[in-house]
């Protein structure tokens, strides 16, 4: 949040209303949901080798991890941060549950781009929880043939 706040200052492109709703926002994701939004960065993405689709019937690993990351992912779509990139024609799915996401083509958009950009850009990345957060991806989900 510090930091947030501190690069805001500094933002000519954002006004007093949209720093306001950055602020609400990231108040209201958790830290996961931050890392996440690292994680999904098109810099990041294809490093960690995430899966195509998610596969119910091989869920390994708490069911409250499982569960509760595919959940925050659904609600960062609700939030209008990540849009999932279709993988057939150009465009975006539709994400209205956790089954339906494909990790390996989220991509950050609106305010997961600008939070991205004016938290962890050009900032020490939280390298470990992100290889954590991709390895349960990756027990839950296919890569695609």
């Amino acid at each position: 949040m510090g930091r947030l706040l501190a690069r805001l200052q500094f933002e000519p492109d954002v006004d007093s209303a949209f720093a306001y709703e950055l602020i609400r926002q990231t108040e209201s994701i958790t830290y996961r949901q931050l890392c996440l939004l690292s994680l999904f960065n098109l810099n990041y993405r294809d490093r960690y080798k995430l899966p195509d689709k998610i596969d119910t019937k091989t869920f390994n690993g708490p069911y409250e991890i499982r569960v509760g990351l595919l959940q925050e992912i659904v609600d960062l779509h609700s939030r209008t941060m990540l849009q999932q990139r279709a993988i057939d024609h150009p465009g975006t799915d539709l994400i209205v549950a956790a089954v339906n996401i494909a990790p390996a083509r989220q991509e950050l958009v609106a305010l997961g781009g600008w939070l991205y950009r004016l938290i962890w850009q050009d900032a020490d990345l939280p390298l470990e929880e992100m290889a954590k957060i991709a390895s349960t991806l990756q027990s839950i989900g296919q890569i695609r043939e």
